[in-house]
């Protein structure tokens, strides 16, 4: 707790200064507006961080506008979802999004209402020539070998069954690999991005469905709960809620979800 207190003094203090600053004295110019951070791990095509570090798609462009509402600068850091998670954690980011819940995330974020988007889906793949492993009903997963990814969640259910075979994978790409090479009878991962890899040469044609895909809860923008900036709650709130209700976001996602 004590490198957390240190990390929110060392980020509350430039904003401290800026509102000293602030004050009327010498036709000072205006002083900047303090940032929001946000955490941004790769979930294409939802969010795209390319080979240069540059960040884009709609997750990204409905927390820029967000940050625009506000009235605040948005600083965008790429990290895998294991150092977004820790860097939320510690305060160091503000904002997530794209970030599942789950009983060990109610501590370090707080889910802002209303939900942007419905829930998306998630999708069990097999090895194309392996006609045993299919998932169509939750109960096929019993005694299967499922692969996973570091720090990923799926849906309640599956997530919180400690009686299912699950076998983690440091990355999406490694997790695939394990399928292909036999190591795991089954992957888990979200449909979207699952099918942007799948049609790189290396997957292609090897991997198929094995089962109907399924519905996850709502999709949410996080705040950190250990951030200096979390008295922005209500504000980041209301204004979440005129982009819902607008069809500001709607028309955002309907680029890559129609």
């Amino acid at each position: 707790m004590q490198g957390v207190a240190i990390l929110l003094i060392s980020r509350l203090l430039p904003v401290a200064l800026l509102s000293i600053l602030a004050l009327p004295a010498l036709a000072a110019p205006p002083a900047a507006h303090p940032s929001l951070v946000l955490a941004f791990s790769p979930l294409p095509p939802w969010k795209v961080v390319d080979t240069h570090g540059k960040a884009s798609g709609p997750y990204l462009d409905i927390v820029q506008h967000l940050a625009d509402r506000t009235g605040m600068r948005l600083e965008v850091h790429p990290c895998p979802l294991m150092r977004c998670l820790e860097m939320l954690k510690l305060g160091e980011a503000d904002l997530g999004i794209g970030i599942a819940p789950g009983p060990d995330r109610d501590d370090i974020v707080d889910f802002l209402r209303p939900p942007f988007a419905e829930g998306s889906t998630v999708c069990f793949y097999r090895r194309r020539d392996d006609r045993q492993s299919h998932v169509n009903n939750y109960s096929d997963l019993q005694g299967l070998r499922i692969g996973t990814t570091n720090g990923a969640h799926y849906f309640p259910r599956f997530d919180q069954d400690t009686l299912l075979i699950k076998d983690s994978a440091p990355d999406k790409v490694s997790n695939l690999r394990k399928l292909l090479a036999s190591r795991v009878d089954v992957v888990v991962m979200v449909c979207g991005e699952a099918e942007l890899l799948i049609a790189h040469s290396e997957f292609q044609h090897r991997l198929a469905l094995a089962g109907p895909p399924v519905k996850t809860g709502p999709r949410n923008v996080v705040l950190a709960r250990h951030s200096p900036l979390y008295g922005m709650k209500d504000k980041l709130q209301r204004a979440l809620r005129q982009m819902v209700e607008s069809g500001e976001i709607h028309r955002m996602l309907a680029t890559i979800e129609q």
